[in-house]
């Protein structure tokens, strides 16, 4: 993740979380064995109650999350030849494990139940059933800043003394940032910590989308809005959510 300048301040708040929807379906968290690590389990269930707040899922096969000593923060795993799901390996001591569970769980949805199982139904043609959604997100202002610095060779941002400055654009970075399959990620990881209103998730998200550090992939709420309107399309099209039954209380 990363700053891009003149985006502003980023903080976590749940100026878009709902309370006339609830989740339908299966708990997605009947899919996934939390770690026998103490600290990082502790993670691993805030992160799946607070997606079972807002989404149940289809029929996602079971896999554990195992914790791993080092590395990038967070990796879903399935078998190359038969495209089957293996686990989610998670960092342990980093600063926003839950946050990054959740990430996880966006490639596992986007491989396993949202198209045909085992293809990221992000990287199919024209996004297959997430046409609606990428629709959105090609629409933001985070996606149109990314695409446009893909042309450049150089950038400026604010250093930590409010000094512009001169950076190489790091354009491997950004080829892997702009990925389908990592755009749906984050904006799922996104869209959960803002619609769950999960107090930890939002100071990870905010903590993560905070500590960047030359080129913004996150979204601010207001850029975020429409996404987030796709994703619950999204989801009520799936049978994932529904409208909340008269009578029942906001959780």
């Amino acid at each position: 993740s990363a700053i891009l300048a003149g985006t502003g301040a980023w903080g976590a708040c749940s100026s878009l979380a709902r309370n006339d929807v609830e989740p339908a379906g299966t708990p997605v968290s009947k899919a996934l064995t939390p770690p026998d690590d103490e600290k990082l389990s502790e993670a691993v269930r805030d992160a799946l109650s607070a997606i079972d707040t807002v989404h149940g899922d289809g029929s996602l096969p079971e896999i554990p999350v195992e914790p791993k000593p080092s590395g990038i923060e967070g990796y879903y795993k399935f078998e190359i030849r038969t495209r089957e799901p293996l686990r989610i390996e998670l960092r342990k001591n980093q600063p926003a494990p839950a946050f990054h569970l959740v990430h996880e769980v966006g490639h596992f949805l986007d491989h396993q139940v949202l198209g045909m199982r085992g293809r990221f139904e992000s990287e199919s043609d024209e996004h297959g059933k997430l046409a609606e959604l990428f629709k959105r997100i090609d629409e933001s202002d985070v996606i149109k800043r990314m695409r446009k610095l893909q042309g450049q060779d150089y950038f400026f941002i604010k250093n930590q003394r409010g000094r512009r400055e001169q950076r190489k654009v790091p354009k491997q970075v950004l080829k892997y940032l702009l990925e389908p399959a990592e755009i749906f990620a984050r904006a799922y990881a996104q869209y959960t910590s803002v619609r769950s209103a999960n107090p930890r998730l939002l100071v990870e998200f905010g903590a993560t989308r905070a500590a960047a550090e030359e080129i913004q992939c996150y979204w601010s709420d207001a850029d975020f809005a429409g996404i987030a309107a796709a994703f619950d399309d999204l989801l009520e099209s799936l049978g994932w959510i529904r409208k909340r039954q008269t009578g029942t209380e906001a959780s």
